[in-house]
C-alpha cells in the first residue's frame, strides 16, 4: 500500500470545511510515510459552505465529500439538493449514507420503550426498507440536480439494490454504489447471541441471507 485516502471525521460544531482539512494536514505532516489524500464530509450547510467545497476541490484536489441522511449532522433534503447542484458544477463526487432518519428515531424509541435493547432488535430499528427509501430519495435528488455524480456507500439490502437497478435501467447517469465485506459474508443470525451479537452492531445492520445473496 503506497497511498491512503483518509475519510475525515466531523469537526467542531459549525466549523468550516477547511477546518478538518487543515487539522488532518497537521496530523499527517511529518508523520505520514506514504502518499495520502483526504475524502471530505459535510456536517452542515452554511452560506459559505458550498464555496468552500469548490475551493478545497481546486486547491487541495479533494474531489469527494460525504453526506449523511441520518445522525446528528445529517443534511435535510433541500440542503442535499444544493450540495449536489454545486458538486456537479465543481466536478465533485457526493457519497451518501442512506437511511431514513425519522423512521429510525421512531423505531428506536419504540424499542427502547418496550425494553427491547438486545442486539437482536437492532435490525428492527433500521429495517431494509428504511435504507431503500433513502436510496430512492437520494437517486431522485441527484436526478433533479441534472444527474449529479452520486455514490451510495455500504449498501446492505436487496431492497436498496433494487432501487439502484431501477434507476440504472431508466438511464440515470453518474450513479455508483458499493457494499462492504460484512454484508457479503454475514447475516443477522449474528445478533442471536446476546454477547457476540454486540460485535456485529453496525449501521445499516446485517441483513437476511437473501440480501447477502443478491
Amino acid at each position: 500500500t503506497t497511498t491512503i485516502v483518509d475519510h475525515m471525521a466531523f469537526g467542531p460544531k459549525d466549523c468550516s470545511l477547511w477546518h478538518q482539512v487543515n487539522e488532518y494536514h497537521r496530523l499527517a505532516d511529518g508523520n505520514a510515510v506514504v502518499d495520502y489524500g483526504f475524502h471530505g464530509v459535510f456536517q452542515h450547510l452554511h452560506e459559505e459552505t458550498l464555496d468552500e467545497m469548490k475551493e478545497i476541490a481546486k486547491k487541495e484536489g479533494i474531489t469527494s465529500f460525504k453526506v449523511y441522511m441520518t445522525y446528528d449532522y445529517r443534511l435535510l433534503d433541500e440542503e442535499i439538493l444544493q450540495v449536489l447542484q454545486a458538486a456537479k458544477d465543481a466536478g465533485v463526487l457526493i457519497t451518501v449514507h442512506c437511511e431514513n432518519h425519522g423512521v429510525i428515531q421512531l423505531l428506536r424509541r419504540k424499542c427502547q420503550e418496550a425494553g427491547l435493547g438486545e442486539a437482536k432488535f437492532h435490525p428492527l430499528s433500521r429495517p431494509a426498507r428504511c435504507e431503500a427509501e433513502a436510496v430512492n430519495r437520494m437517486i431522485h435528488l441527484a436526478a433533479m440536480a441534472g444527474d449529479a455524480p452520486l455514490y451510495i456507500v455500504h449498501l446492505s439490502s436487496a431492497h436498496g439494490l433494487h432501487e439502484v437497478q431501477k434507476a440504472r435501467a431508466e438511464g440515470q447517469r453518474n450513479l455508483g454504489v458499493e457494499t462492504c465485506t460484512q454484508y457479503l459474508v454475514l447475516t443477522d443470525d449474528m445478533y442471536e447471541d446476546p454477547q457476540e451479537g454486540l460485535k456485529a452492531i453496525m449501521s445499516p445492520p446485517l441483513r437476511k441471507d437473501q440480501d447477502r445473496e443478491e
